[in-house]
């Protein structure tokens, strides 16, 4: 069992760095919330207030735990990869308005844009048998 943990671990390790990114953005947003300027929609705004911190921080979690050990069965991958892709990106839009109303590009808005390319590159890596069909086809 330790085995595998440590196989997947090697084989999963990017996920595991989103994983730990995500839940790092989610502690970020809960120790620093209400950083969005009131010019940019409400609909936009509230990616940066304490409740959705706490979704970043299950997400992160549920990422770490399932890349490392490595599920794929109910289409749990596909949720969690399209659950943190959309997170990332709407934190991404939202500082990236923030950016643009304030006049200036801060490193948050790098960082989120970053991870939101880099799951967006590693769903397109992802084996498709672990993606498509629940797992089936192993």
């Amino acid at each position: 069992m330790v085995i595998d943990m440590i196989r997947h671990l090697n084989k999963n390790k990017t996920w595991i760095i989103i994983g730990l990114a995500q839940f790092l953005t989610g502690i970020v947003i809960i120790l620093n919330s209400q950083q969005l300027d009131t010019r940019i929609p409400k609909t936009l705004s509230i990616f940066d207030d304490v409740p959705i911190g706490a979704v970043y921080l299950f997400i992160g979690i549920m990422v770490i735990v399932n890349f490392v050990w490595d599920f794929y069965w109910y289409y749990i991958r596909v949720v969690l990869i399209v659950a943190s892709e959309m997170m990332f990106t709407l934190l991404f839009i939202s500082y990236a308005i923030n950016d643009y109303i304030l006049g200036g590009l801060h490193f948050f808005t790098c960082y989120v844009g970053l991870f939101a390319l880099d799951v967006l590159w590693q769903a397109y890596l992802e084996p498709p048998h672990k993606l498509l069909k629940g797992g089936s086809g192993r």
